[in-house]
């Protein structure tokens, strides 16, 4: 037995127009060309895509072992149309095998292509003049046997006319409409996956007849470009690339000399996984060039020409950098002195830049306008008193570049202080007592830290909360959540490098947490009359109460729930209609203060209601077996039906009737079906008050007997 892997894919070229070339979808580019069911144990890959109205299949070796059962003995395609989802319809279509030309056809192909001549070697190799006798050699060996049918394939996309003469190839004249196939191939007389093929679903409808290149990026470097773009989304539609180059108005001509391949294993490391990169030397800078990227294929096709870059060399050796700098403290603020001995032709100017940091930055310009090459002296007038003020001075050429001089200082005396610190806010952990504290840093660029204060009160005296000043501009304060206080005061000041201390800022106001519930209310009264319950109590003693919950449930249920919200929290009598779907209410207050505490519930009263009305049973409630399959059920509709839904319950055999299906209340019938035969079935229904959600005895059980299934029924 021969086992196979297939493709399968959908021909459509009746009434179908030709799809213009396109740029490829990199996921649709995966679908059409990828190796078939790569990473299974196939010897043999599928590479497919329509080409000139008709379909092209290569196949690809990935084992060595492969590689030499197709040189020697060819491969077969064989093809089956898929009907109804059936697939085991093969037929051969190739009576001979497909194999690579002679040795004449390649010796006439590389008289004009060196990949014809390559190809021509790995085929008709010269043998040794000796076999290899060390375990190196052995290995060596070994290693360029496992190679050749990686070169093989690569070489035999170079152009259509290798490809058609390596005898991977196989095209496959396409008429009719709509059709849908599977392919599978194989080399004969292997039963191992060595010669078998992969697999593939595919929809030729779809596809394009031409790919478009990826598209092309460009950047400029010293006296060349340097070009890139992305291979890992088309790394299953082209297998090469070639560059080429034109310059305005001019025609394009190829600049690679060999097609380029991606290569993981010698891609530089400072490169993105999955790009490739080429670097075009230029003959001088400024002047343009026009580039584009043309793709090949696995079956010799070259894509369309990507879009155009535009490209020129541009000067990137920066010129030599000022020396000699010298910083003095004037009147007018600090002078800066420069030499530069330098021949620089293309020199443009110079920037002056100061750091209130350190001699390594970070810098800020002094000046908008470059200083003209032969000025040598700049006066900082904004500098200001205080630390160290570190300077250096850059030298520009026409192109940009620049190289920085060594930094000085220059000491002036600082007196005056950092603004206040703004923006003081606070966020409030209620639960740990955690006050965050944050503000805005400001302009200043010599602030060393900032100093927090505290009061219980904005008229009391602040008491400073950090030992020495914190650097960040957020502080953490813990509060006392027992205090009486109910308010915080915080403000902040700002302390530069110079120990000079800024005004406070705005004083910030914080509410201590609560934590503490409100007081429990007494509920001294309870009665129920003509449908209405009474309630009486005295309120919660607590200061903060914000309003107050009655609470009532049905006697017998566990969940408490909201049955008003009073928001006056000194009242002290309420009056509401309750249902008499209950036989007794039970009745509660629960207070809340103005942070969301809520006391225990009072002491509990219980109300007994008047004409209690209970929800009788479902009425009528009737089960017959039905045709096939089915159960017919059917019950009397409920006054107001529409306050209730019903529960439908169902055992099977013996078992303990369990909730089944919730229904509409004005549902009258219902049809139970896809049971299976021979089987015995219980039913039951009951009501269930929107309004409460209080459920009515169940009805009788109703017992239905399914007989087995005869042979008409199946």
């Amino acid at each position: 037995m021969r086992y196979f892997t297939t493709i399968l894919f959908l021909l459509a070229f009746s009434g179908l127009p030709v799809a213009n070339a396109q740029q490829a979808n990199p996921d649709f580019a995966r679908e059409m060309q990828q190796d078939t069911a790569a990473g299974s144990d196939s010897g043999l890959g599928l590479k497919i895509r329509k080409y000139q109205g008709d379909v092209l299949i290569k196949i690809v070796p990935r084992q060595t072992d492969a590689f030499i059962h197709f040189k020697n003995n060819g491969w077969h395609l064989e093809r089956a149309r898929v009907s109804n989802g059936d697939t085991s319809d093969f037929q051969l279509l190739n009576d001979e095998p497909v194999r690579p030309a002679s040795r004449e056809r390649w010796e006439q192909l590389a008289r004009d292509n060196q990949s014809a001549g390559a190809i021509l070697e790995l085929l008709f190799p010269t043998p040794p003049q000796q076999a290899p006798q060390t375990f190196m050699e052995r290995v060596e060996s070994h290693t360029t046997l496992n190679n050749r049918h990686f070169f093989y394939l690569f070489l035999s996309a170079d152009n259509r006319d290798i490809s058609e003469a390596s005898g991977l190839e196989y095209r496959h004249e396409i008429s009719g409409g709509s059709r849908e196939y599977v392919y599978r191939a194989f080399i004969k007389g292997y039963q191992d996956s060595t010669g078998h093929s992969g697999s593939k679903t595919l929809q030729m409808q779809y596809v394009p007849e031409q790919y478009r290149a990826p598209e092309l990026e460009g950047g400029s470097l010293d006296s060349a470009a340097l070009l890139s773009w992305n291979h890992t989304d088309y790394d299953d539609v082209f297998v090469s690339y070639d560059l080429e180059r034109s310059q305005p108005g001019g025609d394009y001509t190829r600049i690679t000399d060999v097609p380029l391949v991606y290569n993981r294993q010698t891609r530089p490391s400072d490169t993105v996984e999955g790009s490739m990169y080429h670097v075009d030397s230029l003959k001088e800078n400024g002047v343009m060039h026009h580039y584009r990227l043309v793709a090949h294929d696995y079956f010799g096709i070259s894509s369309q020409p990507s879009n155009v870059v535009k490209v020129e060399g541009k000067d990137q050796t920066a010129p030599s950098a000022p020396d000699r700098l010298r910083a003095q403290p004037t009147s007018r603020g600090v002078e800066i002195v420069w030499q530069y001995p330098h021949e620089t032709e293309d020199l443009a100017g110079f920037y002056v830049v100061r750091s209130g940091r350190s001699l390594d930055g970070p810098f800020e310009r002094l000046h908008k306008e470059l200083l003209q090459p032969g000025r040598m002296q700049y006066v900082d007038e904004s500098s200001l008193p205080g630390n160290n003020q570190y300077y250096a001075v850059a030298a520009f050429d026409e192109a940009g570049n620049y190289s920085m001089s060594d930094g000085i200082s220059a000491a002036v005396r600082d007196t005056v202080p950092p603004d206040p610190p703004a923006g003081l806010e606070a966020r409030l952990d209620s639960s740990r007592g955690l006050v965050a504290l944050r503000w805005n840093t400001g302009e200043a660029d010599d602030i060393t830290g900032y100093r927090v204060f505290r009061s219980l009160s904005r008229d009391y005296e602040f008491v400073q909360v950090t030992d020495t000043p914190t650097v960040y501009n957020a502080y953490v304060d813990t509060l006392n959540l027992n205090a009486l206080n109910s308010k915080v005061y915080y403000k902040v000041v700002a302390v530069d490098d110079r120990w000079n201390h800024s005004r406070f800022s705005d004083v910030l106001e914080v509410t201590r947490p609560d934590t503490i519930a409100p007081t429990k209310a007494l509920l001294t009264g309870a009665s129920y009359a003509k449908g209405r319950a009474t309630l009486e109590w005295e309120p919660s003693s607590s200061q903060d109460v914000e309003k107050q919950y009655v609470m009532y449930r049905g006697e017998g249920q566990n969940q408490w729930r909201i049955l008003d919200s009073l928001s006056d929290p000194g009242k002290d009598r309420y009056s509401t209609r309750l249902p008499d779907t209950i036989r007794a209410w039970q009745l509660a207050i629960q207070t809340v203060d103005d942070n969301g505490l809520r006391s225990g519930l009072s002491n509990i009263r219980k109300v007994v209601v008047e004409g209690y009305n209970p929800l009788p049973p479902v009425k009528d409630f009737q089960a017959e077996k039905g045709g096939g399959d089915q159960v017919q059920l059917s019950w009397e509709t409920p006054r107001g039906a529409q306050n209730y839904r019903l529960m439908l319950y169902r055992a099977q055999g013996e078992g303990q009737p369990l909730l089944y299906e919730t229904l509409e209340g004005t549902r009258t019938a219902y049809t139970d079906t896809g049971l299976p035969a021979d089987t015995t079935y219980r039913y039951q229904v009951a009501l269930k008050r929107r309004s409460d959600g209080v459920v009515s005895p169940r009805s009788q059980s109703q017992q239905v007997q399914l007989g087995p299934t005869s042979k008409g029924d199946r």
